[in-house]
């Protein structure tokens, strides 16, 4: 798994909204590399509501290291720090 090797188990997300991933700290991949990826939110720690969610990852932008990873469908509440996730290839 790209993620797995690149970065290790998981990461830390840096904010974020319903729709939306952010990582400023270990994501430094070009644009659209995580397209078609499946990102897994393994433990929300802001809310616990998307504690086990899954998202295919719509769009990857990197932009002046500020990783954003877009999905189309929404998460219960927004992505903030220190929530862990994973993305998984297919």
């Amino acid at each position: 798994m790209d993620f797995a090797l690149r970065i290790g188990a998981s990461s830390t997300a840096t904010g974020g909204t319903t729709t939306t991933l952010i990582d400023t700290s270990k994501l430094k991949q070009p644009d659209d590399f995580w397209n078609g990826a499946w990102l897994y939110i393994a433990n929300d720690d802001s809310a616990s509501t998307n504690d086990g969610k899954v998202r295919l990852i719509s769009d990857f932008a990197n932009a002046s290291n500020e990783s954003t990873m877009t999905f189309l469908e929404p998460l219960g509440v927004a992505n903030a720090s220190p929530d862990e996730y994973e993305i998984h290839s297919p």
